[in-house]
């Protein structure tokens, strides 16, 4: 089993897609780490030169998969 990130029960999942998906992914093997809901934050390409935090941006992967050996699928 992997490890789960948060580690929920997949009917609290109010998207039907991503509790197939969350349920589905909870078949991989161990050593598979599934992050559900990523939270990130980037930055405008143009904002790189000016350093504007007003050009950062926040976002949301619904799943990241992450294998030590196998790299990752966002």
């Amino acid at each position: 089993m992997p490890r789960m990130i948060p580690d929920i029960d997949p009917r609290t999942i109010e998207n039907s897609g991503e509790r197939m998906f969350y349920r589905a992914a909870l078949s991989l093997p161990a050593g598979y780490t599934v992050c559900y809901s990523f939270k990130y934050r980037g930055r405008h390409p143009e904002s790189l030169q000016t350093q504007d935090p007003q050009r950062s941006f926040e976002g949301e992967a619904d799943f990241v998969i992450v294998h030590p050996a196998l790299g990752y699928v966002v």
